[in-house]
């Protein structure tokens, strides 16, 4: 969710994270907190936002006063079992630009599966949705977000680059690039296995977000020997992509449809269907990166984001208890899969 334009809110974050920090790495010992007129000057705030932060923390438990002597972490809210002497890491997790407020599908899909690949090592996680989109502002992001290691998911090179220089980091994209400390999915296997089943030449539609997405997808496609010739193209973001789609429809119902909103797309050729009597079920095969149910034919190109996360996190935490700020760049294969099954 997008961050409110409230700086006091960011602000008593900040403390609330430092302080969270300190506790999480107490041991079950009584840490001692800087005052509130370090921690003013620590992040440049006001004296009464820090005591804003500490009275919360307080509240709930975390923050225990010594009277004539200061605050303390509450050992008996730590975050580590009684003779554990050490913690497990924190890895962060950054997707695309950090402030989502809608997350779909495909996207708690990603969240779910990073989640367990960082608890099954023992591992906490923590979410970085500040927005950071630029150099300056993703270092300070990563400084106070207090993570031991991070694990960014399809976001800007010029940030990957940032991060990686600052913090075992492993960036995962969609498209190979020729970068340090990345996981990148290469669809040419797939493709070539997509026209073995599709043919080099069908009528097809081509629906898309942008040309980044086409690029993506048409690249392995014409490696793969596929022939554009009768493929269509439009983006959903069009003002008249729904007049330029009837239209499409109208010329001949196409043999492959690609596409990304599966629910829409097919509401609109069925109904679009059931106006002219034709049974798009069983005309139509799509392709896309969600499973195809509904009935409908085609096959779904699935990223292994399972086996990235997976990866990742052995790599981050590789990097950590080695002290390194280097891995090698590692490329998995799309998976292509049927449905119905075969």
């Amino acid at each position: 969710m997008r961050k409110s334009s409230n700086g006091t809110v960011s602000e008593v974050l900040k403390v609330r994270h430092y302080v969270m920090n300190l506790l999480y790495h107490s041991h079950g010992r009584e840490v001692q907190i800087p005052s509130v007129t370090e921690l003013a000057d620590r992040f440049g705030i006001a004296r009464s936002t820090v005591q804003l932060a500490l009275k919360a923390l307080t509240d709930e438990g975390y923050i225990v006063a010594r009277s004539g002597i200061g605050n303390f972490v509450n050992p008996r809210r730590s975050f580590t079992y009684p003779g554990v002497k050490e913690c497990a890491p924190v890895i962060g997790f950054k997707m695309f630009t950090g402030d989502q407020l809608f997350y779909g599908g495909s996207h708690w899909n990603i969240l779910a599966e990073v989640g367990f690949a960082v608890t099954r090592c023992g591992g906490m996680i923590r979410l970085l949705d500040r927005g950071a989109t630029t150099p300056e502002t993703i270092a300070g992001e990563i400084e106070q977000s207090c993570v031991d290691g991070l694990i960014l998911y399809g976001v800007r090179k010029g940030i990957a680059e940032i991060a990686r220089k600052l913090i075992p980091t492993v960036h995962i994209l969609d498209l190979y690039a020729d970068a340090f400390n990345s996981i990148s999915f290469s669809r040419e296997a797939a493709c070539r296995e997509l026209v073995g089943k599709i043919g080099v030449s069908p009528h097809t539609l081509f629906l898309h977000r942008s040309e980044a997405a086409v690029d993506s997808m048409s690249t392995g496609l014409r490696r793969a020997g596929f022939d554009f010739s009768r493929t269509v193209f439009l983006n959903y973001n069009d003002p008249d992509y729904l007049e330029k789609f009837e239209q499409v429809l109208a010329a001949g119902i196409p043999e492959v449809i690609f596409h990304y909103d599966r629910d829409a797309t097919r509401s609109q050729l069925l109904q679009y269907g059931e106006k002219h009597g034709i049974d798009v079920r069983r005309h139509c095969r799509f392709i896309c990166s969600e499973p195809i149910n509904d009935g409908f034919r085609g096959f779904n190109m699935k990223a292994p984001e399972a086996e990235a996360f997976r990866l990742a996190v052995d790599e981050v935490l590789r990097m950590i208890r080695g002290k390194s700020l280097t891995a090698p760049n590692h490329v998995l294969d799309y998976q292509l899969i049927e449905y119905p099954s075969p």
